[in-house]
């Protein structure tokens, strides 16, 4: 049997109605593809009917290769990364979540790979339309990620892909990785992969260590909306899960800086984690400006800063725009972030704030937190 070209690598945690959703919109295009594509699921301990959804489609479709697997408790997002790309036995390992949506775009990504020399290529990144219906059930998109001033194809520098600076670079259902090179990594780099457990980033660890070990490796980007994401639920946004978050992130340039690739590189990775430090502070004027700033504890934002902040000189500086920022209205907060737009994106600006108000002021389905399980 010839090996497949891509495995749709799905971790999924107690949501199981939206993983249905996901199985329903890949399995036809699978289907007509199904010499070249395997499903790859990994069950992270949900205690929903999780499991039964995935039974009832491989009974439905034995013709097609789908590969289930089931964690006794919840091991994390980064862990259950791995035990699904264990799975995966195709050329690629397509990360996915369990509640996107691929209309019509698998056999265009199949094709580029049929097309070009995978051996060659370490990481191929696609775009994403993000959307919701309003009350009239008429479909509002809110975010495009492809780029207009882009070809429909197009190779991104080495440096770009190691210090992260491509659209949707910490979201896992643009992300396709180079099977081989990414298990050759989780054998030989093994020490520094597990250092990534537990960051919620662990994917982004991997394509930049990957490009930093193999640098005539290939990073392609195919501008063309493949994966639809429907708003589901109302996020809100929670200063010390963010926090958290973010601590997280760079995390993950530390390990970097801590491993023999990274001679050569260092300036251009602690630019990176110079970057994440300041991200924190915009995300919570993004977050003020459209009055979804919340937190649990006053002074303990504060406390959490001075215990975990990389410096002394940057917990004063969280400190002091957690301070400034939840005594400031959300309307003057509102025009530092438009003027922030306007010196960074010029003419695009206001379709970038108008679309992040969408995008932050939903009010759809289940409140859920932007931490990650």
């Amino acid at each position: 049997m010839n090996q497949k070209l891509v495995s749709i690598c799905i971790p999924t945690w107690n949501m199981a109605d939206e993983l249905k959703k996901t199985l329903k919109s890949i399995i036809p295009q699978a289907l007509e593809l199904k010499n070249d594509v395997e499903i790859c699921i990994s069950n992270n301990g949900s205690t929903d009917n999780t499991k039964d959804v995935v039974m009832k489609f491989k009974e439905k479709y034995p013709d097609l290769i789908i590969k289930y697997r089931e964690n006794k408790e919840n091991l994390g997002l980064d862990r259950n990364l791995i035990k699904v790309v264990d799975l995966a036995d195709g050329k690629f390992a397509w990360l996915f979540g369990d509640e996107e949506i691929v209309e019509n775009g698998l056999k265009e990504v199949v094709e580029f790979i049929r097309d070009n020399n995978s051996k060659e290529i370490g990481l191929i990144v696609i775009r994403r339309e993000s959307y919701f219906f309003d009350d009239n059930e008429e479909k509002i998109i809110y975010a495009n990620t492809c780029d207009d001033a882009k070809p429909e194809i197009f190779e991104l520098d080495r440096t770009q892909a190691i210090s992260g600076r491509f659209t949707d670079s910490g979201f896992i259902s643009v992300l396709l990785f180079n099977n081989q090179i990414l298990k050759q990594m989780f054998k030989e780099d093994n020490e520094l992969i597990t250092q990534g457990i537990g960051t919620c980033y662990a994917h982004i660890l991997w394509y930049k260590l990957m490009f930093l070990k193999y640098p005539p490796l290939k990073c392609w980007v195919l501008n063309k909306h493949i994966v639809n994401q429907e708003a589901l639920f109302k996020y809100r946004f929670i200063v010390e899960d963010e926090f958290n978050l973010s601590y997280r992130s760079y995390r993950i340039t530390d390990i970097l800086l801590s491993s023999k690739y990274s001679k050569g590189f260092e300036n251009l990775i602690g630019k990176t984690k110079r970057k994440e430090k300041f991200g924190f502070i915009l995300n919570m004027i993004v977050a003020k400006a459209f009055s979804n700033f919340k937190y649990g504890s006053y002074f303990g934002c504060i406390t959490l800063f001075f215990s975990s902040a990389p410096s002394k000189i940057i917990a004063i500086l969280y400190s002091a725009s957690f301070i400034f920022l939840s005594l400031t209205p959300s309307i003057i907060s509102g025009k530092i972030y438009k003027i922030f737009l306007k010196i960074k994106h010029s003419k695009q600006s206001n379709d970038i704030f108008n679309n992040q108000k969408i995008a932050y002021t939903l009010n759809i389905g289940k409140e859920k937190k932007r931490i990650y399980q």
